[in-house]
């Protein structure tokens, strides 16, 4: 593919699109620019809120990481700038995935320990009122 940074291959293109969804930028190559040239750019990507990214971000970011040729090694032949990018890409939406999968079995593990407590409470009561009923018993029958 012939390479230009006025008008990149559509593998690179595909990857600053990715990166303008996932930063609310505008698609297309101009805002893609602006993006990577940003004073802070690779500090963005550090900090990148990975464990909160907001819902229509993450169902496009399935989307695309399902798509065969969005991989660093296919990227590699347009850009390998962009196949990090790329890589960064694919292991953000990996470690959400992951984030969100082990979010809901924290949230239902969190469920039983609170089912758990209140069993045990209750437990604990029914064993206080079993204890009053047998002392009353025995006093019951030390009177008789």
């Amino acid at each position: 593919e012939l390479r230009s940074f006025r008008q990149p291959p559509q593998r690179v293109l595909a990857v600053t699109n990715t990166l303008c969804l996932m930063f609310r930028q505008p698609p297309g190559w101009e805002s893609g620019k602006l993006l990577l040239i940003r004073e802070n750019f690779f500090e963005d990507l550090v900090y990148y809120d990975k464990r909160n990214i907001p819902n229509d971000i993450f169902e496009a970011l399935e989307q695309i990481c399902s798509v065969e040729t969005f991989t660093p090694e296919y990227v590699r032949v347009g850009s390998l700038a962009a196949a990090a990018l790329c890589e960064w890409i694919r292991s953000v939406y990996k470690f959400a995935k992951y984030e969100r999968k082990m979010h809901g079995r924290n949230n239902e593990l969190k469920d039983f320990e609170d089912l758990f407590k209140k069993r045990m409470s209750s437990l604990g009561q029914k064993r206080l009122k079993s204890e009053e009923l047998c002392k009353q018993l025995e006093d019951f029958a030390k009177s008789r």
